[in-house]
């Protein structure tokens, strides 16, 4: 993300938090995925979700925008894509699949893909009634 102060700004407003920048920093910082990896080595075995896992593979993975489109098999993206691709769309992402229902697969959507993969996320504008006024 290229400017994580702006868009934690904008999420706050958006719930109606009121925060202030230093607010903001602690909460990027405390959630970096440096500190997240830091916190699943030394707490992992006390939470829920990782406590019973391999502590050989860690869960907080790369962290780097995009990389789902390198882990990923086309055959998983289409299927995430035909169970959640509408709200994807309304939420502003490029879908990689097009849904063919005369051959009743998913297929590149070269119309809607930037480069060879897509874009890497949403590019949706937040907006709530308090905000704009």
């Amino acid at each position: 993300m290229s400017d994580p102060m702006l868009q934690l700004g904008r999420i706050a407003r958006f719930i109606e938090i009121e925060a202030s920048t230093e607010l903001l920093a602690s909460a990027i910082e405390g959630s970096s995925a440096q500190r997240m990896r830091v916190l699943e080595r030394t707490q992992g075995s006390q939470w829920i979700t990782t406590r019973d896992r391999r502590p050989d593979i860690p869960f907080v993975g790369a962290a780097s925008m995009g990389s789902w489109k390198e882990r990923l098999s086309p055959a998983s993206i289409a299927e995430i894509e035909a169970a959640w691709g509408p709200l994807m769309v309304q939420l502003g992402y490029n879908l990689l699949t097009a849904r063919d229902d005369n051959l009743g697969v998913s297929v590149p959507n070269r119309a809607t893909a930037s480069g060879p993969l897509g874009n890497d996320g949403p590019r949706a504008v937040l907006s709530h009634p308090a905000a704009a006024s």
